[in-house]
């Protein structure tokens, strides 16, 4: 048994070398296509990610053996059940297609022909169709429709779980869950658990900025809005958005607080958010990081053309039928002194968390020269895709930290000084009010 242990706990240190390897590998990637068009240093540099996902996958192939074998009391035992699958998705989340985001489309095409048409053959299946967690394939504008199929289906079918609703214009509303967004959205503004979540999260504002005030910094708490709340309009059901907790929120009058409605009001809010997802496409976080570069940052930047299209899944995409639907994600063209950043402190979470994730960024030709931190979670994300108001954040500020964490870490406040701190969170977790 003791020598059992033992080859699972090598069998860890390995994976985790492998994804050490793989995110040094993709690091370099960034900079390196921000600024080379050289093809051939490219191949030889995606060449070696790609030898480190056939043999990731070998190692995933061997937790499917232990799953047959039935070695969970094993596994258990040496705490190592979730550390394949951890670590597995770790690496595709820094998958190195998601490092073609900042460059041109000569790069973007003359690697996929040259590079992965040369190894597609030796990848495995879930990446020879170039998808990395988030489904992400990157087309040519040219022919972005050519690899997708259309099919019409009525406004306001419901997914087999119940969870959400098809609206109008293939855009997929998340509506019920654990979450309670159909009974929030029904609930009178005035019930007592509206009342009473609605003021501990107005109380824990005030605090928030008092705290960060007196640390010499400036605060801004940002909540983003629902589906169902910023664009009823394409929603077909029985209810609407905002939740009461929200509407409460939204009726006082904080400077420290920015309205993602009232900045959705300003767009089309077809156009804020991805279809087959509960996140935003570019065109919303980049309104809403601009919206707080104005009235928090005193510069407003021009909204970028989003011509530039890739094609992607959703966290929505398998409710309905069992298969990933795709859509069409809608991406701007990056000024050339935004192209600089560096990704300088990379701290992954637990095992099976996401709370914990801390990304440290800096661009010395940034616009903004501000230090900001941010306390969000998904909505900031990794920084790794325009999706992402990390994002806009990391490529406009000379330096950005995001702490994928609902709570404010002080101590961390007070050893790196920054100039602004966010606070984010999303409409359907604010029942979850952080602690003080």
């Amino acid at each position: 048994m003791q020598q059992k242990k033992e080859n699972f706990i090598n069998a860890e240190n390995k994976v985790i070398s492998i994804i050490n390897k793989i995110i040094e590998d993709y690091t370099g990637c960034i900079e390196i296509i921000n600024s080379s068009n050289d093809i051939e240093f490219l191949k030889n540099i995606f060449s070696v990610i790609i030898r480190n996902t056939i043999c990731l996958n070998k190692i995933i192939e061997n937790k499917e053996k232990i799953n047959d074998q039935k070695k969970y009391k094993l596994l258990n035992e040496v705490n190592n059940e979730n550390i394949f699958f951890k670590y597995y998705n770790e690496f595709k989340n820094k998958n190195a297609i998601n490092a073609f985001i900042n460059s041109s489309f000569d790069v973007k095409s003359n690697v996929i022909k040259e590079i992965f048409g040369t190894y597609n053959k030796d990848i495995p299946i879930s990446f020879s169709t170039l998808e990395s967690v988030n489904n992400t394939l990157l087309f040519n504008n040219t022919n972005i429709q050519s690899g997708l199929s259309f099919l019409s289906f009525p406004a306001g079918l419901v997914s087999g779980d119940n969870s959400c609703i098809l609206g109008k214009d293939g855009h997929v509303f998340l509506t019920e869950g654990s979450n309670r967004l159909r009974e929030l959205c029904l609930m009178d503004n005035n019930a007592p658990e509206a009342h009473n979540i609605s003021e501990k999260w107005l109380g824990l504002i005030r605090e928030r900025k008092e705290k960060v005030l007196r640390r010499g910094s400036k605060f801004i708490q940002v909540i983003v809005p629902e589906k169902i709340s910023a664009m009823p309009d394409y929603f077909v059901g029985d209810f609407f958005g905002p939740t009461a907790y929200l509407k409460n929120i939204e009726d006082n009058d904080i400077y420290e607080y920015i309205s993602c409605l009232d900045i959705f009001s300003n767009i089309n809010t077809q156009d804020a958010y991805k279809r087959v997802d509960t996140h935003l496409q570019p065109l919303g976080a980049f309104a809403i990081f601009n919206a707080i570069s104005e009235k928090f940052f005193g510069q407003i930047f021009p909204t970028p053309q989003f011509f530039r299209q890739r094609v992607s899944g959703g966290d929505l995409s398998y409710r309905f039928f069992g298969h990933g639907v795709r859509e069409v994600i809608y991406e701007a063209e990056m000024s050339e002194e935004t192209r600089f950043r560096k990704l300088v402190e990379n701290i992954l979470p637990r095992p099976g968390a996401h709370n914990g994730q801390r990304n440290v960024w800096r661009n010395s030709q940034a616009p903004l020269d501000l230090k900001v931190v941010a306390f969000g979670n998904s909505f900031f994300g990794s920084g790794l895709d325009q999706c992402c108001l990390g994002w806009w954040f990391s490529h406009f500020c000379k330096e950005f930290h995001h702490f994928w964490s609902p709570e404010i870490d002080y101590d961390y406040l007070d050893a790196v000084n920054p100039d602004f701190v966010i606070c984010q969170t999303a409409e359907r977790f604010l029942g979850r009010v952080p602690q003080a």
